[in-house]
C-alpha cells in the first residue's frame, strides 16, 4: 500500500535499508516494543535443532523476566 501511495507503515529498522531509496522515511518520536511469539506444530517430529532452538528461546526469555522484573 504504501508503493502504491495509499498509506504508511512502521518498519523494523533491519527492514529500512532495502527501502531507503524508493521512500521518504520519519523517525517516531518515541521507540516501540514488538512483541513476538514461536508457533510449532504439537504432534510433528521435530529435528532436534527445532528444540535446542525452543529452549534457547525459553532461557532467553527466563533470563529477560528476571533482568526486567
Amino acid at each position: 500500500m504504501v508503493r502504491q501511495g495509499l498509506g504508511a507503515t512502521i518498519m523494523h529498522r533491519a527492514e529500512i535499508d532495502s527501502f531507503v531509496s524508493d521512500f521518504r522515511l520519519f523517525p517516531l518520536p518515541v521507540p516501540l516494543e514488538r512483541i513476538n511469539g514461536v508457533a510449532a506444530l504439537k504432534e510433528a517430529l521435530h529435528l532436534p535443532a527445532t528444540f535446542m532452538f525452543l529452549d534457547l528461546l525459553k532461557s532467553t526469555a527466563k533470563s529477560y523476566r528476571q533482568m526486567y522484573s
